[in-house]
């Protein structure tokens, strides 16, 4: 996926958002994806989509959503937590109360 093909899968995933899930992303997401390094295993193209506290919202090289933890910007250290889509993964955060 490239990154305007990731640019419009985002953009429908957040005009299909409603409420609190909208608003968090609104809050979160980066203005353009990044694409992101992480020594793991290979999952392909990593792109950081979204941000929060160490934690960013990725897209895998398989078009699933994922949540990453990094310490250095644009380096992750985990990647754990798959999501297949966007308004879930946002979901799973809202419902953990933010305890990831």
């Amino acid at each position: 996926m490239n990154k305007g093909q990731l640019t419009n899968v985002i953009d429908e995933a957040e005009f299909l958002m409603e409420g609190l899930e909208k608003n968090l992303w609104r809050l979160i997401k980066i203005d353009s994806p990044e694409m992101w390094k992480y020594s793991g295993t290979e999952c392909g193209p990593l792109w950081a989509v979204g941000i929060l506290g160490n934690r960013c919202i990725l897209v895998t090289g398989n078009n699933e959503f994922a949540l990453g933890r990094f310490k250095a910007w644009g380096e992750l250290s985990s990647i754990d937590k798959f999501h297949e889509d966007l308004c879930h993964l946002v979901g799973h955060i809202i419902s953990s109360r933010f305890k990831l």
